[in-house]
């Protein structure tokens, strides 16, 4: 449940930072390459951290794969090179 819930709070907060500058543009404090420009920059950072919390949530190896591949090696890793 409680990976739902941030989820869903993080769309309402990008939600929420979208409407902020359709409002700003609306109300005439900022012009069309801002708004344009803002948007693009909101829009990347949500990306990354998107990315960033799917790999930390989902590591291709963890630790202890790590290290019982290094105590247990197979015969391809103890062929010369």
């Amino acid at each position: 449940m409680a990976r739902y819930f941030k989820s869903w709070l993080s769309v309402v907060l990008w939600l929420l930072i979208v409407a902020g500058f359709g409002a700003a543009y609306v109300a005439g404090q900022i012009t069309v390459g801002t708004l344009v420009f803002s948007e693009i920059c909101a829009l990347m950072l949500g990306v990354i951290a998107l990315i960033f919390r799917n790999r930390m949530g989902h590591p291709p190896e963890t630790v202890e794969q790590v290290l019982y591949e290094t105590e247990h090696p197979t015969r391809s890793d103890l062929r010369p090179r």
